[in-house]
């Protein structure tokens, strides 16, 4: 089961495994779209572009005819050993970890190169009024978004995670239209379809 491959990889403690996690977005791309398209035109991992390279896209087909649609979806993705957040100074918030930081940089910096490239729009099937959205991040684990804080039960730390990652959805993802998910989503669904 591809569900049971990616978790042992997403649990795992001897170093980062973004590149080995990477290949199982393929097996996502309906998760990864944020409504059903009449078709997925094409997905690929690695897109170089002036500001680096970009970790996943999915281009999709929505409607037809009069009414069709383009876009590109474009996703940043770090490692599941990545903490999401870390304590803040004032030992009561938990603030995005450098981990995060970069990954929401990075995004912007790709959504905003690749809405002018020509040759990305030919590549994924894209026209001249098609969008390219930054779709979102995926990083880290759900079940230890932070390092564990000293003085705090588990279930505390578990209450500060999630309030950590609902202020930052509400307040800076859904304004954008972003989303932030962790791998155990990606493993949660894959087990899910492989039913």
């Amino acid at each position: 089961m591809k569900a049971d491959e990616l978790e042992v990889l997403v649990n795992a403690t001897d170093g980062h495994k973004e590149k080995q996690c990477q290949p199982f977005l393929d097996m996502a791309v309906p998760f990864l779209l944020p409504r059903t398209p009449e078709k997925v035109l094409t997905f690929g991992r690695e897109e170089p572009n002036r500001a680096g390279s970009c970790d996943f896209i999915v281009s999709a087909l929505y409607g037809s005819g009069a009414n069709e649609e383009r876009h590109a979806y474009i996703w940043e993705v770090k490692s599941p050993q990545t903490m999401i957040f870390e304590e803040d100074d004032s030992k009561e918030r938990l603030r995005p970890t450098k981990g995060l930081v970069k990954a929401e940089t990075q995004l912007g910096y790709y959504v905003e190169e690749l809405r002018h490239s020509p040759s990305f729009r030919l590549k994924y099937g894209l026209g001249v009024y098609s969008e390219v959205i930054a779709a979102g991040i995926v990083i880290g684990r759900s079940d230890r978004a932070c390092a564990p804080i000293n003085g705090l039960t588990p279930d505390d730390q578990k209450a500060r995670e999630q309030t950590a990652l609902q202020i930052r959805r509400k307040l800076f993802y859904q304004a954008a239209g972003i989303t932030l998910l962790t791998w155990n989503d990606l493993v949660r669904w894959i087990r899910f379809r492989e039913k």
